[in-house]
């Protein structure tokens, strides 16, 4: 058994414990530091590796360290004594995780409270471009300005329901379960997710002429189509097809589906998508996206499906429960 000073107990320890000598030479490794001296290119015997050394060196400061070993996030302590560095390390990626939620989640409160104020102002614009719009129809004039008074009545009413959908999805409207048409929400969805997406990607949105009714709440419906369609894009990283369609499946349960032909979600990853926090994007997200769409969806009976094939992309299927007839 490796010990130091022939106590056993950091050999015990369930977290990284290794000592370096004046030299900057590793002395003694627990076996829980076997992967992080692997990363850092080091081993018991031999120095450690200058750019480390520094590390560990900042570790003395009180508070430690932080540093990503990896995929995770470890805070280190450091301690001199008898002339040898003996240094603590302790995984913090967990913590870091809920820290980073706990901020988008604050983040996501004062945007939400905010929210009503802009809404309400951005309406009292809309009104003046609808009255507008209809004084201009009531005037004589060339089809050409009758037309773009109809598209100008036709751009403020969607821009209206947008504003509408995005309260709801914001919790600043009560929930409401109601009858909604799949494919009226792809088709009104549809301008906005062609703004969102980047040139290089083919957006195609499938809406059959007939509607695919299904039981939801509108907004929070939207707000998980945005979250899904947001994902897709960020899988494309600028170039491939996006495909939105609205159907009813094969047991005639309506459904929403989002396509993307991406790298698809790596097998390791697949079983934690839905855990909050969870993310495969650490930098452009804090994996909450599609934890609240499952929930949002469950609440109102129904789930999602997610089926991926690395190399070649991913089909998130969300399935509702039907109208009754």
């Amino acid at each position: 058994m490796r010990s130091c000073d022939g106590l056993d107990l950091p050999e015990r320890n369930p977290n990284p414990v290794f000592v370096l000598s004046p030299s900057g030479e590793v002395v003694f490794a627990n076996p829980a530091s076997a992967t992080l001296l692997r990363a850092w290119q080091a081993e018991p015997g031999a120095p450690l590796p200058p750019e480390r050394r520094s590390l560990v060196e900042e570790a003395r400061a009180p508070g430690g360290r932080e540093a990503a070993v990896g995929e995770r996030w470890f805070r280190f302590l450091a301690v001199e004594a008898d002339a040898r560095l003996h240094v603590y390390g302790h995984d913090v990626t967990d913590a870091r995780r809920s820290a980073d939620c706990l901020q988008a989640c604050q983040g996501l409160a004062t945007l939400g409270a905010l929210l009503p104020a802009v809404a309400h102002d951005f309406n009292q614009v809309l009104s003046i471009l609808l009255n507008t719009a209809e004084l201009l129809s009531l005037e004589p004039g060339t089809a050409v300005e009758r037309a773009c008074g109809e598209e100008i009545r036709e751009v403020c009413a969607r821009a209206s329901w947008l504003t509408h959908q995005l309260l709801v999805a914001s919790g600043r409207r009560a929930p409401r379960v109601e009858d909604v048409d799949l494919a009226e929400l792809v088709r009104r969805s549809e301008p906005l997710v062609r703004r969102l997406a980047a040139p290089g990607v083919h957006v195609l949105c499938h809406a059959p002429a007939r509607a695919v009714r299904a039981r939801a709440d509108s907004g929070a419906l939207f707000h998980v189509l945005l979250n899904l369609v947001t994902n897709a894009l960020r899988a494309l990283d600028g170039a491939g097809l996006l495909l939105i369609r609205a159907e009813q499946g094969p047991d005639g349960a309506p459904r929403l589906r989002v396509v993307d032909t991406g790298p698809g979600v790596p097998s390791a990853a697949l079983p934690h998508i839905f855990e909050p926090g969870f993310t495969t994007r650490p930098s452009e997200g804090a994996g909450l996206g599609l934890s609240t769409a499952l929930h949002a969806v469950r609440r109102c009976g129904g789930d999602i499906h997610v089926d991926t094939t690395p190399g070649e992309g991913t089909t998130v299927t969300v399935t509702l429960q039907a109208v009754p007839e």
